[in-house]
């Protein structure tokens, strides 16, 4: 059998399997080394549990620090209303109690 050219190689595929295995290969390379940064081993059931775990925590702590401004936020617009409603009903009491009433 003669050796396969450029174009036997294109046309049976073989230089597009190459080219998925060495992205596969390197896909799964860059992987790992993420993970190892985080200090995470990949081949490790344990460990990779425990990631989710500490990103399911960071979530939670998140969405309830988001939802404590919120609240907080709520709570000081209510108690600056609450203080221009006292102020507007004491000057009210005031201006009330100057004007003379005619009861007879």
């Amino acid at each position: 059998m003669p050796p396969l050219t450029d174009e036997d190689y294109y046309r049976t595929g073989y230089w597009e399997a190459q080219l998925y295995r060495a992205a596969d290969q390197g896909a799964d390379k860059a992987v790992r080394q993420v993970f190892a940064t985080l200090g995470v081993d990949v081949d490790n059931p344990q460990q990779i549990e425990a990631l989710r775990e500490d990103i399911r925590l960071a979530r939670r702590l998140r969405t309830a620090f988001d939802r404590s401004i919120a609240w907080g936020l709520m709570t000081a617009v209510g108690i600056v209303a609450l203080l221009l409603m006292a102020a507007v009903h004491n000057r009210w009491i005031d201006v009330i109690e100057k004007v003379p009433f005619n009861n007879g």
